[in-house]
């Protein structure tokens, strides 16, 4: 299995942090590959996008926990899945930390190289989108 991690600190308080982030719906707001996404029942989500010049659609299954600011997820059979947590840093703003988990299922882990440049550019456009929240 291969994990990557990413953390960022953001000026917006930590509880609006979260409560952007675990709005399903903003999803594409900060993560460049989903184009749409949306809780198709309790505990689980619709995300389509584009990765790697292909479009997917995929159901997978969400854990949102208000009280930690942590949101968990994994994509239906494969093995993948990701947590991102919310917490606080010392100017009063959020620190978020986005960890994403690749098995072998997964159809092999993709390039180091392009994960992490994904994981930033999340965290960058989630500062960038709760900068006009704010």
């Amino acid at each position: 299995m291969s994990e990557f991690s990413r953390e960022i600190e953001i000026s917006a308080s930590p509880a609006l942090t979260f409560a952007f982030v675990s709005n399903v719906a903003n999803m594409p707001r900060y993560v460049p590959t989903t184009r749409h996404a949306e809780l198709s029942s309790p505990g689980h989500v619709l995300v389509e996008g584009k990765a790697n010049g292909a479009t997917y659609a995929d159901e997978g299954q969400i854990f949102v926990d208000p009280e930690k600011r942590v949101m968990r997820w994994g994509s239906g059979q494969s093995a993948y899945r990701g947590e991102l947590a919310v917490g606080e840093c010392g100017n009063g703003g959020a620190r978020v930390k986005i960890t994403l988990h690749f098995g072998e299922s997964h159809g092999g882990v993709p390039d180091n190289a392009d994960v992490e440049k994904s994981l930033d550019q999340s965290l960058e456009r989630l500062r960038s989108a709760l900068a006009t929240a704010a």
